[in-house]
């Protein structure tokens, strides 16, 4: 059964006055964002991913809405190179972990131009992350074999004439 948007409000702010200020205990200066993963976060800004975002959503408005949680410091919504049309997902960054998770407690699963957002506390990326489209290694993780999709091949183009395109980079052991 699914919970109405007034139960789920209700919860968030029980678990929102639950939750301790991370200032009041040295203890518990590490918390987990919802991946599990611990980061040392008191002092420092803290980034907040929102998705599902409308297209006619823009920056004033994310930091009107988001800015009654606390101190917003950036808002960043990325657009589609060369059209300019926005993602469909930003993220704004506040000046303390309270005011992000009171900001994820409060928004997250909420309407915002007619639309269900989601919120939820960024994971940082790992160094050596890799950003979508890079182009790395075919062979990143040093497999004996590695399977490869190649797309956009004629319906009718000859397994032998693959194979041997492919055979100039090494064994091809399917085709």
């Amino acid at each position: 059964k699914r919970k109405s948007s007034v139960e789920r409000s209700k919860k968030r702010e029980e678990e929102a006055e639950q939750q301790q200020d991370p200032s009041d205990n040295k203890a518990d200066e590490k918390k987990a964002n919802k991946t599990g993963e611990f980061r040392e976060l008191v002092g420092e800004e803290v980034k907040v991913y929102v998705g599902n975002l409308d297209y006619a959503s823009n920056e004033d408005r994310l930091r009107k809405e988001f800015s009654q949680f606390g101190k917003v410091m950036d808002v960043f919504l990325p657009v589609v190179k060369g059209s300019g049309r926005p993602r469909g997902f930003g993220f704004i960054t506040f000046s303390s972990l309270k005011s992000a998770n009171k900001a994820v407690s409060k928004m997250d699963q909420t309407q915002l131009n007619g639309r269900t957002i989601v919120v939820n506390i960024s994971k940082p990326r790992e160094p050596g992350d890799r950003k979508r489209g890079d182009k790395g290694d075919v062979n990143s993780a040093n497999k004996a074999d590695v399977k490869m999709y190649v797309g956009n091949l004629a319906f009718d183009a000859p397994e032998e004439e693959v194979r041997k395109l492919f055979e100039t980079h090494g064994t091809v052991v399917d085709c």
